[in-house]
């Protein structure tokens, strides 16, 4: 997905607002979302762990979680669950998937700082985008709870 066509239309539309683009080069900062912007490794290790006590593992520590976090849900049971070379069960990421729907947002937040870079840099003019491997439905039910939706042109997950 693209940010706007500068040639066909001055603005950009994006879940219900307007906002003007120069007609001139877009230059847009595209940014990646667990781990950049906001920290969810703990609502990330919760459902992880969920698992990992189904299948009788020991609990992995919220850093060993936070040192996987950026790759698919498959990933990040291989790691946890699995040797490296093994694939997780389906079932296994199913599961994963399903515990974190229900508690993706108990603790996830920004990091510091981050509101007011995001604030500097839509003053600047800039053009902004996140590019994540999360569930889109549930990347853009957190922007909308931490208010970030006035800094994003396009979310795609």
């Amino acid at each position: 997905m693209s940010i706007g066509d500068p040639a066909r239309d001055d603005s950009c539309r994006s879940r219900g607002h307007e906002r003007k683009v120069d007609r001139g080069q877009v230059d847009p900062i595209i940014f990646d979302f667990d781990g950049v912007l906001v920290d969810t490794a703990e609502d990330i290790a919760t459902a992880a762990n969920a698992v990992l006590q189904h299948y009788r593992r020991p609990a992995a520590s919220l850093e060993r979680v936070r040192s996987y976090i950026g790759g698919r849900a498959e990933s990040l049971l291989r790691e946890l669950l699995w040797h490296a070379d093994e694939d997780p069960p389906s079932e296994a990421v199913a599961m994963f998937k399903m515990n974190y729907s229900e508690c993706y947002d108990e603790h996830t937040q920004l990091y510091p700082g981050v509101r007011n870079a995001l604030k500097r840099l839509l003053a600047g003019g800039k053009h902004m985008a996140i590019a994540t491997n999360k569930i889109e439905s549930i990347t853009q039910a957190l922007i909308r709870r931490l208010g970030l939706e006035p800094y994003f042109l396009v979310v795609v997950g």
